[in-house]
C-alpha cells in the first residue's frame, strides 16, 4: 500500500489521496481503509456535535473501543487508540468528501487524542518561525497565505495546523495541497489544473520543492483574521494586539473539531493554549 505524507507523519492506505505527496518508506502514524460497514458500538456516549451545512452534521461517540466519528452525508468513522481508522461509507458520498473528513476533522481527532492542539488555519514560515491566520470558514485564511507565499514566504498548511505546545511551541505541517476558489486563483495568477472539489474550490498541490517539510517549526505568531468592513479606513490592513488573557478564548474558538470534542474538553484544551499565549504574540 502507498504510504502519504500528512502532517509531518505517514498514512498508510490503498485509498488514493490525489491531494497528497507520497512519503518515504518508514513507520506510519496512521492506517486508514474502507470496510463495508463498522462493528456496532457498546456503552456508547456521545461527546459533541457539529454543524457542517444545512441539517448535515457531524458527531463523535466514545465507545468501549475507541472513538466514533458520524458524519450524516459521508459515512462513520473509527478511530483506534493505536493509529488504526476504519470507515463505512455511505453510497451516496462523494470520494473527495469522505477524503476531507479523514484529513479534516477525523485526524484533527486523533492528533487531539495524541496531545496535539489542532487549530483550523493556514499558516506559512518566515525566518522568524511559522505564523499562523486562523479564523472561520470563508474568512481568506488560505488567499492569504497563498497571496504571501507568492511573495516567497513557505508554505506550511492549509485548513488545520497540528501545534506542540511545547515548550516551546512548535507548529506541524499541515496538509501540502491549498484549497482555493477560482476568484483567488485568477487574482494571484495561479496553475490552472488541480483537483476540482464538490465544495466549489481547487486543490492545487505546490512542486516538491515548495511543499512543507516533515519537521515541525518555531511558532512565531498567530492572527485572528477578520475582514476590513469599514473600506474608508486609510490602513488597508489594521494589527491589533491581543493580550493572554484574551488571545486564550479567541483561539479556542478555532481549535478544529472543538465542538465535536464537547464541553469536557474545553479544559484540556486551555491548558494546552496557555503556554502557547504566554510566548507566542496573538493579533
Amino acid at each position: 500500500m502507498p504510504l502519504y505524507s500528512v502532517y509531518g507523519n505517514r498514512l498508510d492506505t490503498d485509498v488514493s489521496f490525489p491531494e497528497l505527496a507520497l512519503a518515504d518508506r518508514g513507520p506510519a502514524r496512521w492506517r486508514f481503509r474502507i470496510d463495508p460497514e463498522l462493528p456496532p458500538m457498546h456503552d456508547a456516549v456521545e461527546r459533541g456535535s457539529e454543524l457542517i451545512y444545512g441539517n448535515v452534521h457531524a458527531r463523535l461517540f466514545a465507545h468501549r473501543r475507541g472513538l466514533r466519528v458520524i458524519i450524516d452525508d459521508t459515512g462513520d468513522f473509527d478511530i483506534a487508540p493505536n493509529g488504526v481508522i476504519v470507515a463505512a461509507t455511505k453510497p451516496e458520498a462523494w470520494d473527495d468528501f469522505v477524503r476531507n473528513h479523514l484529513l479534516g476533522r477525523v485526524l484533527a481527532i486523533a492528533m487531539f487524542e495524541a496531545g496535539w492542539l489542532p487549530l483550523h488555519a493556514s499558516a506559512i514560515e518566515t525566518p522568524e518561525g511559522v505564523v499562523a491566520f486562523l479564523g472561520p470558514n470563508s474568512v481568506g485564511k488560505s488567499s492569504l497565505a497563498v497571496a504571501l507565499t507568492t511573495l516567497g514566504a513557505t508554505p506550511v498548511a492549509d485548513d488545520t495546523l497540528p501545534i506542540e505546545a511545547g515548550p516551546p511551541p512548535r507548529a506541524w505541517p499541515g496538509l501540502p495541497a491549498v484549497r482555493v476558489r477560482d476568484d483567488v486563483r485568477e487574482a494571484l495568477h495561479l496553475p490552472q489544473d488541480g483537483i476540482a472539489t464538490h465544495e466549489g474550490k481547487t486543490a492545487l498541490l505546490p512542486p516538491p520543492e515548495h511543499r512543507p517539510p516533515r519537521a515541525p517549526k518555531p511558532l512565531a505568531g498567530i492572527y485572528l483574521v477578520a475582514p476590513n468592513e469599514d473600506l474608508s479606513r486609510e490602513a488597508v490592513v489594521l494589527r491589533i494586539p491581543f493580550p493572554p488573557v484574551l488571545a486564550a478564548p479567541a483561539i479556542l474558538a478555532h481549535v478544529r473539531a472543538a465542538a465535536m470534542l464537547g464541553p469536557t474538553a474545553v479544559p484540556t484544551i486551555l491548558q494546552r493554549i496557555s503556554p502557547i499565549v504566554g510566548v507566542v504574540p496573538v493579533h
